[in-house]
């Protein structure tokens, strides 16, 4: 049971680091790609 609680938070905190990425990415894709 402690190994599979462990296992769903740790889904869960890298499930919410690659949103915030791929949302961080999406953002950031327009300002990377348009010339300054």
């Amino acid at each position: 049971m402690t190994e599979m609680k462990e296992v769903t938070v740790k889904d869960n905190y890298m499930a919410v680091v690659v949103m915030l990425f791929y949302s961080a990415v999406l953002h950031a894709s327009p300002v990377l790609l348009r010339p300054r």
